[in-house]
């Protein structure tokens, strides 16, 4: 995908792909790595999954912060919450591991958020290898 910078939907894309892939505080891989496989989030096609919970802006799409619906997360009041379910592929660990949402909740979002937000997982699964 081409982005154009004067394009505000390509814009939050990018900020959002930017925070799921850094490994900052409150980024998708920081969540990613406390977080543990299984659990409520099961298996997808033979795959382990996880669900990361996440913080939003209902209205443009853009991604405030991935957590684990700390109390802290609930003062942030101006944001909406969702989740990502994402199966990863342990076959490929000596190289890469392979990643990608198949499930996205942001029963919050506008519809131009939603397009946001769907344009956002196309794009993670598709840097990321992944064609669920």
């Amino acid at each position: 995908m081409e982005f154009e910078n004067n394009n505000p939907i390509n814009s939050t894309i990018k900020q959002n792909l930017a925070l799921m892939n850094s490994t900052s505080e409150g980024s998708l891989m920081d969540i990613l790595i406390e977080d543990s496989l299984g659990g409520n989030a099961g298996d997808w096609n033979d795959l382990s999954c996880v669900a990361t919970n996440f913080c939003y802006n209902p209205n443009t799409g853009a991604l405030i912060k991935f957590d684990n619906y700390s109390e802290e997360s609930q003062m942030l009041g101006a944001c909406s919450r969702g989740y990502f379910r994402i199966a990863i592929d342990f076959k490929e660990l000596d190289d890469k591991v392979s990643s990608g949402i198949i499930e996205l909740d942001a029963r919050d979002a506008s519809d131009s958020a939603k397009i946001v937000l769907k344009k956002t997982v196309e794009e993670f699964n598709r840097l990321n290898s992944f064609y669920g």
